[in-house]
């Protein structure tokens, strides 16, 4: 949750009740900005069970009547809700000097992971494979960010 998102559509009124909801609900923060657009703050994920959550994403121009629910506009007007990875283990915990190797990340909420980042580089590396609790990326070898002089 926290997130800015930007909402696109039509006749939205700058009135005291101008709000966004996320599922049942109510942003944080809701931002008229102009008849087509608005700012609402995401709430966080309501399910701690969960790792993600889609939900309907409705303005209100008055805080009682919510946009429209019918199909057309639920299949563009969803938002993901995709809690924090957390790392439990990695394997193997040293990596070769000369050569990559494949590291194995376990813990809650991988399945939308989709990169690695070592060292303090700002170099992607992508994931090669993926479950709920687990991924595996590749490590460069280390002689690549530390060479010998």
């Amino acid at each position: 949750g926290g997130e800015e998102v930007l909402i696109t559509g039509s006749n939205f009124r700058n009135d005291v009740g101008f709000t966004c909801s996320f599922g049942n609900v109510t942003a944080r923060k809701s931002v008229w900005i102009s008849p087509s657009l608005a700012m609402c703050i995401a709430p966080g994920l309501q399910n701690p069970s969960s790792s993600s959550l889609n939900v309907q994403v409705r303005i209100s121009n008055n805080g009682i009547d919510f946009s429209d629910t019918n199909e057309d506009w639920n299949k563009t007007n969803n938002y993901l809700f995709i809690d924090r990875p957390e790392a439990f283990t990695v394997k193997p915990d040293v990596a070769s000097w000369d050569r990559n190797t494949t590291l194995t990340i376990r813990g809650n909420g991988m399945r939308f992971v989709t990169s690695c980042i070592f060292g303090d580089t700002n170099h992607l590396y992508p994931i090669i494979d993926a479950s709920t609790n687990e991924v595996k990326c590749t490590v460069p070898a280390v002689s690549k960010f530390h060479p010998l002089p």
